[in-house]
């Protein structure tokens, strides 16, 4: 088959070949899945990750115990991302251009990224927050990952705003961790009935 040049055409053959669509589409649900826990846990909102005790315990002293898995992910979806174009060269009948991509560093290398994040990852390639959060452990084992005045300027929110709720969770979960609890996941429930005896 000839190679199709003309994008229309390329969109018509697309929409014409259900397993491209079904590729696209599983594709696409899959990256989603990957990056928005990813990007969830990085953005800042969401830090009490970072003192869960770790699912799977390596004991070799020179793998970081710091948790990498937000990193991992989001190569992964970033590779599955870089996956696209072909799916485009697939469309266009043009097997060169769709071989020569997968030998392209844009397309192996967040796989390697991905594979190399399992054992490391940089402390400077973080998020501001838990940067800061790494140095103040260096002086107070069980500091959390939340600074006093986001503390402050959560609870100086509405009493009954939502966004509230769910930034003094995860803080009072961050706290749970840093004394030792092993999990500190609290129903939002039973921590509703706290923050309502706690305040009457």
């Amino acid at each position: 088959m000839e190679v199709t040049t003309d994008p229309a055409e390329v969109w018509l053959n697309f929409i014409y070949t259900p397993n491209l669509i079904i590729g696209t589409v599983m594709i696409l649900l899959i990256i989603f899945g990957l990056a928005y826990p990813a990007l969830k846990a990085l953005h800042g909102n969401w830090r009490s990750w970072v003192l869960a005790p770790g699912v799977i315990n390596v004991p070799l002293t020179w793998f970081q115990t710091r948790h990498k898995w937000p990193y991992m992910l989001l190569c992964f979806a970033t590779a599955l991302t870089m996956m696209l174009p072909t799916i485009y060269f697939e469309a266009a009948n043009d097997e060169r251009m769709r071989q020569l991509w997968w030998t392209l560093p844009i397309f192996w290398g967040p796989w390697l990224a991905g594979i190399v994040s399992f054992l490391w990852w940089p402390l400077r390639a973080t998020p501001r927050w838990n940067r800061d959060w790494e140095r103040r452990r260096e002086d107070e084992s069980r500091a959390i990952p939340f600074t006093d005045e986001e503390i402050a300027a959560f609870e100086a929110m509405p009493a009954d705003s939502s966004l509230r709720r769910r930034r003094l969770r995860n803080v009072r979960a961050c706290r749970l961790y840093a004394s030792g609890r092993q999990n500190a996941f609290v129903p939002p429930w039973k921590d509703r009935q706290d923050q309502d005896m706690t305040e009457s």
